[in-house]
């Protein structure tokens, strides 16, 4: 809370919480998490913290999964500020078709109009810009080539999944469209 007071940040999207169950805590800031009791404790869990400031204008938030919380945020034209997190390369693929699933049907329940704002981790290297049309700006980090050896079919997956994700849903990561500081 204070690093977010100093930072002057007023919603923050968590991911690995690693928090048990679905809450809200209000302290100085207002906390939603939504999670999943397990034995042992999950690695995943996601959560929104929101200051004071915005807390006034939290109209709802669903705990979905543990891998997806969704707020709707009272303001002339509603918006949806979405916490995620997607399962990493070593999981099975069912798991990772299973979570965009349902992030796309989440998304498609919303209203057309409607802003919505997506902050997490995706667990996906661009590597590259797809030769296709793409909503991926021209600033990633291209560590290795997608076609490198060292990149495992599963790392592969991952990517083709998102990227599949972003053209599906029309999403910008907007990360990709800054240059990072020096």
């Amino acid at each position: 809370e204070e690093w977010m007071k100093r930072s002057k940040i007023d919603c923050l999207c968590l991911q690995e919480t690693k928090v048990p169950h679905s809450a809200t805590e209000r302290r100085t800031h207002t906390w939603h998490f939504s999670s999943t009791a397990t034995n042992p404790p999950e690695h995943h869990g996601v959560g929104l913290v929101f200051s004071s400031r915005y807390a006034t204008f939290i109209e709802d938030v669903q705990a979905v999964s543990s891998r997806i919380i969704v707020a709707k945020m009272k303001a002339q034209l509603p918006f949806y500020i979405l916490s995620v997190y997607a399962p990493h390369a070593g999981l099975p693929t069912d798991l990772k078709e299973e979570f965009y699933n349902a992030l796309q049907q989440i998304l498609d329940g919303l209203p057309r109009n409607a802003p919505v704002w997506t902050g997490g981790n995706f667990n996906a290297r661009i590597l590259s810009r797809p030769p296709i049309p793409t909503t991926i700006g021209p600033h990633y980090t291209p560590r290795i080539q997608p076609d490198h050896h060292s990149v495992t079919d599963e790392v592969r997956e991952n990517r083709e999944l998102f990227i599949s994700f972003l053209q599906a849903s029309e999403f910008t990561p907007h990360n990709t469209r800054f240059a990072r500081p020096e």
